[in-house]
């Protein structure tokens, strides 16, 4: 017999002292086939349970909100014996679980004399972040629910495996099934699971969710609450179920593929996925690659993707339940290394070129170079000149021509492309945009969803990359600097099978870039090309006019000089010239005479001087210039043998 003092110990004493958070509700009197959402209540909070404000107060509210039923059906549910039915499957459910996470708490449930409901939470790790909700399998505000019993299996254990068998990571389930319940992060993740809950799964092999084998419920659990893209293939039919991460894949598809045979949406993975169920335990080297494939769209559209894909085996006892597929998305990455290959073979081919007309023939060569062609659909490449005609009856303020220098996608004389825009009068083809990207510094974004790009001019164009037409384009200024006028124009339609989200946004500043730093530099190797061109011509000019003048003035000279020999040779006076070394450079007919030198060439030595006159003989060519003018007189004799 307990002592007295314990015999008179009450449910609230005890429920009082508790410090787990607990609640005391009176179970109903109703039958237990039909029971009210409204026909129980709390009847006593314990002081653990008030002093955490938050929980207290969603407690307190769980009778009044239809959100809550599934739980508060749970707690007000009378007690009932197990069923002993079974399948293959797994245990059939039943209502006799006495733990639910629910709030961010893990419930206990006791019954004390049929009558009371005492509810103990026990503590979890804090989080900064209110209760969250835990979805149980079923609509929600449904008045009657079957909760699983504890599994058979819960202390089995399954049948180990040697390294040696395989390789390939495998999923083994060994835990019992405590209830299909849906852990739910946020609210954002509800429509999903409604969805989910919506189908009808009973016309699949898998029947009623409710009636899912344990091994299923627990991989289902675990794919829900991921946040990476997550599909299961289950059973001999491959029967999808997916997260909401994995849906985007499917695009306009999804809901319809849930449910249904994975080969349908996956048609090249049936061979992959019946030799996985064949031989599960086999090391599959190639369980993990990288495809490509197009997510069709609601407006019928398809968007690029790369995936890199990775299956993995559901084991249990050696034979495979179901296959989980994981998707990593790599799209992001191969575009940006497809585009950073463009624009470095764009850089290195535009750096050899010399002038401007060079540059804009290279640009288009390098368009029509990349490979694949899928990001550039079409395109072409204006030049920009200044019109100097009269600007009095001009229909716009835009003195600017436009001459077409190449174009991909644009037959011959197409009206989106004419050969020469005249800004100043013309409204043909882009006329219009093309004077606005003169203001502008920054790309130009043209749409057909809002007619900034008309779709009357896109009829009639050779489509590159997937033959689709482009829904979006882009128009490039091109200028050698920000302060100076642009000097081309390019129009690139953008890829109509990728978004222009940030990645393309980058990837069109880039190319702006790349295509302003190199007509910078063309145009800088232009001018010093041209520079170093007027000064080699000013130099051969300056060169010819020398050698011009040279050849005058020796013409004059040589005029002088005949004028002069011819005046001499009738002086009667001898008269000779003689230069700094004392050569005797001319002589008239007087001075052979009168020195009986003959004509012909006379060395310094066919003449001596007298010693007193050699002191002038010297002096000469060392007088100053204002004594040049002065008279000398030397006496000379001429040695005739010198000449015999």
């Amino acid at each position: 017999m307990p002592p007295p003092a314990l015999q008179h110990l009450g449910l609230i004493d005890l429920v009082a002292s508790d410090p787990r958070p607990t609640f005391v509700v009176a179970l109903p009197e109703q039958t237990r086939s039909k029971i009210s959402h409204y026909s129980a209540d709390i009847l006593y909070r314990n002081p653990a349970l008030q002093n955490s404000y938050t929980l207290d107060h969603s407690i307190a509210s769980i009778p009044q909100d239809a959100s809550h039923s599934p739980f508060w059906n749970w707690v007000t549910s009378p007690p009932s014996t197990p069923t002993s039915q079974t399948d293959a499957s797994g245990p059939a459910p039943s209502n006799t679980q006495h733990s639910l996470p629910y709030l961010g708490v893990y419930w206990t449930r006791s019954i004390v004399l049929g009558q009371w409901v005492v509810m103990s939470g026990n503590e979890t790790p804090p989080s900064s972040e209110p209760p969250r909700k835990v979805r149980i399998e079923g609509k929600e505000g449904e008045t009657t629910r079957k909760y699983p019993q504890k599994s058979p299996l819960d202390n089995a254990r399954l049948p180990s495996r040697k390294k040696s068998e395989s390789k390939t990571p495998l999923l083994y389930r060994d835990e019992s099934n405590p209830g299909l319940m849906i852990p739910v992060s946020d609210s954002e993740a509800e429509p999903f699971l409604d969805v989910v809950q919506n189908v009808d799964w009973e016309s699949t092999c898998l029947g009623p969710m409710s009636d899912w084998p344990a091994q299923l419920q627990h991989t289902f659990n675990q794919l829900v609450s991921d946040s990476r893209p997550v599909a299961l293939y289950w059973g001999p039919e491959y029967v999808t179920i997916y997260n909401e991460a994995f849906s985007k894949y499917y695009g306009a598809r999804h809901p319809g593929l849930l449910g249904r045979p994975a080969p349908e949406a996956w048609p090249h993975l049936k061979t992959r996925l019946d030799e996985m169920t064949a031989s599960p335990l086999k090391n599959y080297s190639n369980a993990e690659d990288e495809s490509k494939f197009f997510i069709p769209l609601a407006d019928g559209s398809h968007e690029e993707t790369y995936v890199k894909s990775s299956m993995v085996p559901i084991v249990y006892d050696k034979k495979c339940l179901g296959i989980q597929h994981s998707l990593l998305e790599m799209t992001s990455r191969r575009l940006w290394e497809r585009r950073m290959k463009m624009l470095i073979d764009l850089g290195e081919a535009l750096v050899s070129t010399k002038d401007a007309k060079s540059y804009w023939s290279r640009t288009i060569e390098e368009l029509e170079r990349w490979s694949p062609t899928y990001d550039v659909p079409l395109a072409f490449l204006y030049s920009v000149a200044d019109d100097e005609s009269d600007t009095s009856l001009s229909k716009y303020d835009c003195p600017k021509i436009c001459h077409l220098e190449g174009s991909l996608g644009v037959p011959e004389g197409h009206a989106i492309a004419p050969q020469v825009l005249n800004l100043r009068e013309t409204d043909e083809g882009m006329a219009s945009i093309m004077r606005k990207s003169l203001d502008h510094r920054q790309p130009i974004l043209l749409q057909t969803k809002d007619d900034t790009l008309p779709k009357s001019l896109l009829h009639g164009l050779a489509w590159r990359g997937f033959g689709d037409p482009c829904q979006a384009a882009i128009v490039l200024p091109i200028r050698p600097t920000k302060e100076e006028d642009a000097m081309g124009i390019l129009f690139l339609g953008l890829n109509p099978r990728r978004p222009y989200d940030n990645d393309y946004r980058q990837f069109i500043s880039l190319l702006s870039q790349k295509l302003t730093s190199s007509l910078a530099s063309t145009v800088l190797l232009e001018e010093e090309a041209r520079r170093r061109r007027n000064i080699t011509e000013q130099a051969a000019y300056d060169n010819a006019m020398l050698k011009q003048r040279l050849e005058y003035q020796t013409e004059q000279t040589e005029r002088s000089m005949q004028t002069f020999t011819a005046v001499a040779d009738f002086i009667p006076v001898g008269m000779c010239f003689v230069d700094v070394e004392g050569n005797i450079t001319f002589a008239n007919d007087a001075w052979h005479r009168i020195t009986g030198c003959p004509r012909g060439s006379i060395v310094q030595s066919a003449l001596l001087e007298r010693p007193e006159s050699r002191h002038c003989y010297f002096r000469i060519p060392h007088r100053p210039e204002q004594e040049h003018n002065g008279r000398e007189e030397l006496q000379v004799f001429y040695r005739s043998f010198i000449f015999n």
